[in-house]
C-alpha cells in the first residue's frame, strides 16, 4: 500500500507545478489508508508549503483528519475523511482535501522585505 502513496507524491508534484497561482487542487482518494491521504497532505505541505496552503472544505460531514500522520490539529480539522467503519456516518472510504496556489511563494516574499 506505501507504493500507492509514493505514486500519488509523484503526481501531486506534476499537479502543483501546473496549478496556476491562486488556482485551487482538491485532493480525493477512495481510501481510509493514512499513508494514502493524511501523510500525502503532510507531504505537500512540506514539499510545497513556499507555494500552497491547505484550505477549510466547507463540507459539513466526514470526519477530520486522523492525529499522528503529520498534521497539526488545524490541519486535520480542514480534510474530511469517510470511514466505513464510523457506522454514523455509512459510506466507503473516501478522503478529500483542497490547496491553493499561493499568488506569490512566501520565499520571494521574505527576499523583497530584506
Amino acid at each position: 500500500l506505501t507504493k500507492h502513496a509514493e505514486y500519488q507524491q509523484k503526481f501531486l508534484r506534476q499537479a502543483v507545478e501546473l496549478l496556476k497561482p491562486g488556482g485551487f487542487m482538491t485532493y480525493s482518494t477512495c481510501t481510509f489508508n493514512a499513508f494514502e491521504n493524511e501523510v500525502n497532505v503532510a507531504f505537500l505541505l512540506r514539499e510545497f508549503g513556499h507555494c500552497i496552503e491547505l484550505v477549510p472544505l466547507s463540507l459539513g460531514n466526514g470526519r477530520p483528519g486522523l492525529p499522528g500522520h503529520g498534521l497539526s490539529e488545524e490541519q486535520r480539522g480542514f480534510v474530511r475523511r469517510f470511514d466505513p467503519s464510523d457506522m454514523e456516518l455509512d459510506c466507503m472510504g473516501f478522503f478529500i482535501a483542497k490547496f491553493q496556489k499561493r499568488k506569490k511563494e512566501k520565499r520571494a516574499e521574505a527576499l523583497t522585505l530584506s
